[in-house]
């Protein structure tokens, strides 16, 4: 749900959830949202009945940081995070410090930089896995990288 002064505009579709999120940051550079209380508390607090939050994981320009104190641990976490292309649930060890960062209020208070530090610690969790991806693809093109002989002849097909 996108509300601005003009109107209120409810999103339901994972694609028009991602392309809001992503036209309000590019005016706002940051946004606020909330869960249907109601709907989260009637199932029991599960995380796919949480905020959505929808991650495009081949976007390596796009780091969405979704900042809360009730993400908790996996099936506990109010925010439901899923890959735009899959729209499959992403899990919460994969997510949690990456794109969801659980907030302990009491330091956000105390520290000033606390935010900051968050940030940075997850901007690093996604580089390494960028890397990771990205050294993966390099492997794989290796082992499909076949040597040929000046005829065109591969080692497996001179056996």
């Amino acid at each position: 749900m996108l509300c601005t002064d003009e109107s209120l505009n409810i999103c339901r579709d994972p694609l028009e959830i991602y392309q809001t999120i992503l036209e309000t940051l590019k005016k706002s550079s940051s946004m606020i949202m909330t869960e249907d209380y109601a709907g989260w508390k009637s199932s029991n607090f599960k995380s796919c009945m949480g905020k959505c939050l929808m991650v495009d994981q081949a976007d390596y320009l796009t780091h969405h940081i979704f900042f809360d104190d009730n993400a908790d641990d996996g099936e506990d976490c109010c925010v439901d995070v899923r890959d735009l292309v899959t729209g499959k649930a992403i899990e919460w060890e994969k997510f949690i410090n990456m794109y969801v960062v659980k907030v302990h209020p009491t330091r956000a208070i105390l520290e000033m930089d606390y935010f900051i530090k968050m940030i940075e610690e997850a901007e690093c969790r996604r580089d390494d896995e960028i890397h990771k991806i990205e050294l993966d693809q390099t492997k794989e093109a290796d082992v499909n990288q076949q040597t040929y002989d000046s005829k065109g002849l591969t080692e497996w097909e001179k056996i």
